[in-house]
């Protein structure tokens, strides 16, 4: 069974248009595909979406005040943990 936790790496901003962004990031290391269940991507800490973890590793964030600083994040789920980055 498989125990140790990876987190999502390289979180980057694809594009930003007037009131949305596009997010991506790479799959943990070290964690099969399967095992993951998916990941939630949070702005502000505010959950924005969660998107399974065999679909894709992109995030489009719609009617976002891009006027500010934001604190994005990408957590990672697996069956059996949770790991923020």
């Amino acid at each position: 069974m498989y125990t140790e936790i990876g987190f999502p790496r390289e979180l980057r901003l694809e594009r930003q248009l007037i009131s949305s962004m596009l997010m991506s990031w790479a799959p943990p290391d070290h964690v099969p595909q399967a095992q993951i269940q998916s990941y939630h991507v949070y702005l502000d800490g505010q959950l924005k979406t969660t998107i399974r973890g065999n679909d894709r590793t992109k995030a489009l964030l719609e009617k976002v005040d891009l006027t500010h600083v934001r604190n994005a994040r990408s957590r990672v789920s697996t069956f059996e943990h949770f790991c923020n980055l």
